[in-house]
């Protein structure tokens, strides 16, 4: 949220002129987020100025000047404590006393925040991860001679408890070195929750009949456990994962019964019959066992499989709904969570046929369980609250699944869903996760920041908790690093001004040519408006002609901005814009010179395009999975269509 400020005529200058007698100084007990904080501190101010803060633990002599982290002595004496105000606070205070500093979170996490927040202020920025395709450009630390807090007390409470992100397949060539790039990331930018589907962390491949067990990154579930002792980060795993736990390759062959019954016919695939007790028992202890192997992991995320295929059996059928056929599943594993550590939280997915409202036969096991909200299936144009015209307010929420209402009218239906919740559980917490960065997008740089600004204030003031962006991938992070980096903005403070956050990105990530790159950004941005679903673009040729207006205006802002660019770090980066632009431009073109006739200037554009992916998949511009419909596959089926 706004940050409380106080100024005062006695600033702490702690480096002036390249000279410093400060010290930083932790508790003599720090634990190991207190001491990287300090160390964090110490070594970007050292990057800045060329000054190395000593570190100290609790001295016998307080300093004439210090910077005090944590739990210290001084902070004792000086009566200054953080109280937290729930489990997952992670505000902060910084107060100036006599010149020196005093800093302190409502968790050791919250201290970490509060040195990032110090160091943001005196201008470094955490635009993304340390990824090798970044070439160190992945942050800005400037140089500096002089550096002072003028503040009498600053005092930051994030508006949303949770700030996660989620990582479902990871595509990396180096997952141990990316996975802790972006732990480190997320920390700087203050998101607290790292979501990372089991599948990545752990090997399945032998028991789960899926493509979810090939995405196994080996060392990555040691280095998110490294990352997450020094910063605290909450961990939630999981995921789609039915058969994760009740594996067909092991129960389906003695025990076919536990399995859904489609078609009239038991099936490994789909679900589980969920009105069978011992299947849903086993799935239970499988579960509970998995958790007790790794006491590391804060939540569990029990997600159905993904896709549809639930069982028709007539017990199955008389629980109701598909959400109540989960819910009895979820309501067990809850109880059986509790019971070994009421601390342990686990959470369900409202997603497609379980992304219905509660009814009068919905019941949910509140007290250490939270949802998780996916309205996926949106329509980017408008915010989610959007209220098409026409639009009859007594006909929803549905009883069925917003996924199946058709544009515009899908995002009032999620809407009004998520506000049923909300009304019907009044004491249980919700999350929502928002695809503002997302597979079918393509790696197209479909960036939503003033979405991102329209649909957060939103969900905070209707009792939102939490909030969440999936699909952190290193392939193609540069396409969305702005969706990235306001996304973790917003979270923390949903009520700022986004252009003004915008300018203030765009000048401080391409230095010299601010004015272009916030042009440049928002044609993109509104360029990709056109469409409900930027994936293909079978859509009317007014909505493809203003979005390629749109791109040509962006390109006009790229050309400008690096003719005034002289930093070869700002002109490396922009030429990663001109890749993506025209991936942009071309990709929507040729749908728009196939609809006009251009048969052949459409399939000449598509063979030149595809050469340009294929020779840059690794500049964290384009991602490709072999096998998977996304990206060059449909420019590749489409233009085989165009052939016939």
């Amino acid at each position: 949220m706004k940050s409380d400020l106080a100024h005062t005529t006695n600033p702490a200058t702690v480096i002036e002129q390249g000279r410093s007698d400060y010290v930083i100084v932790v508790g003599s007990d720090a634990d190991p987020v207190e001491q990287f904080a300090a160390e964090e501190l110490q070594k970007y101010l050292e990057q800045m100025t060329g000054v190395t803060l000593p570190i100290s633990a609790d001295p016998a002599t307080i300093p004439a000047h210090y910077i005090s982290i944590g739990q210290t002595q001084i902070a004792v004496e000086a009566h200054f404590c953080v109280r937290p105000r729930h489990r997952f606070d992670d505000g902060f205070i910084i107060r100036n006393r006599q010149g020196n500093l005093l800093i302190q979170g409502a968790c050791t996490r919250g201290t970490l925040f509060a040195i990032y927040a110090l160091l943001e202020k005196w201008g470094c920025r955490w635009f993304a991860p340390d990824f090798a395709h970044y070439e160190g450009h992945h942050e800005l630390v400037p140089t500096v001679e002089t550096v002072a807090f003028h503040e009498n007390v600053w005092i930051e409470r994030p508006a949303f408890e949770l700030r996660a992100a989620y990582i479902e397949t990871f595509a990396t060539d180096d997952p141990v070195r990316d996975m802790r790039a972006v732990g480190d990331w997320l920390a700087k930018v203050r998101k607290n929750c790292w979501r990372i589907d089991q599948h990545v962390l752990f090997d399945f491949r032998e028991v789960y009949p899926g493509k979810r067990a090939d995405h196994y990154r080996e060392g990555a579930w040691e280095a998110v456990v490294a990352a997450k002792t020094k910063r605290d980060l909450v961990l939630a795993v999981g995921g789609h994962g039915y058969f994760t736990f009740l594996q067909p390759k092991v129960y389906f062959e003695e025990h076919p019964e536990w399995f859904a019954l489609i078609e009239g016919e038991r099936k490994n695939r789909g679900q589980f019959c969920i009105s069978n007790a011992e299947a849903r028992r086993t799935y239970v202890d499988n579960v509970m066992e998995f958790v007790r192997e790794h006491p590391q992991i804060d939540i569990f995320i029990a997600l159905a499989n993904d896709g549809l295929g639930w069982c028709e059996c007539d017990a199955c059928a008389a629980m109701g709904s598909v959400l109540n056929q989960y819910l009895r599943v979820f309501n067990e594993l809850a109880v059986a969570m509790e019971r070994y550590n009421p601390e342990l939280i686990v959470q369900a997915l409202f997603y497609v046929e379980t992304a219905t409202a509660p009814d009068e036969q919905t019941q949910i096991h509140s007290s250490n369980t939270m949802g998780w909200y996916c309205n996926f299936s949106r329509d980017w144009r408008y915010p989610l609250d959007y209220e098409p015209p026409g639009l009859v307010k007594a006909d929803y929420p549905l009883k069925t699944s917003p996924y199946w209402v058709k544009w515009p009218e899908r995002n009032y239906a999620y809407w009004s869903v998520i506000n049923k919740w909300l009304s019907d559980f009044y004491n249980f917490r919700m999350m929502v996760e928002e695809h503002y960065r997302k597979y079918k997008f393509s790696s197209y740089p479909c960036i939503k920041p003033h979405l991102m600004a329209l649909d957060f204030p939103r969900y905070r003031e209707i009792g939102i908790a939490d909030i969440c962006v999936n699909y952190m991938e290193p392939k193609d992070w540069y396409s969305y690093e702005p969706t990235h980096y306001f996304h973790a903005r917003l979270a923390w403070d949903p009520y700022q001004d986004i252009d003004a956050a915008l300018a203030d990105y765009a000048e401080t990530r391409y230095p010299g040519a601010g004015p272009e790159m916030v042009s440049y950004l928002s044609n993109i941005e509104e360029g990709f408006n056109q469409f409900p679903m930027p994936h293909t673009y079978d859509y009317p040729l007014p909505d493809l002609e203003r979005a390629l207006a749109h791109f040509a205006s962006a390109g006009e802002a790229l050309a400008a901005a690096l003719e005034k660019a002289s930093d070869p770090g700002t002109r490396f980066l922009l030429e990663k814009n001109l890749k993506s632009l025209r991936y942009a431009r071309d990709g929507v073109s040729i749908w728009y010179l196939a609809k006009t006739g251009k048969k052949q200037e459409a399939i000449a554009t598509g063979e030149d395009l595809l050469e340009l992916l294929k020779e840059n998949l690794n500049e964290g511009l384009f991602y490709y999975e072999p096998g998977r419909p996304w990206m060059l596959p449909i420019i590749e089926t489409y233009l085989d269509t165009l052939r016939e």
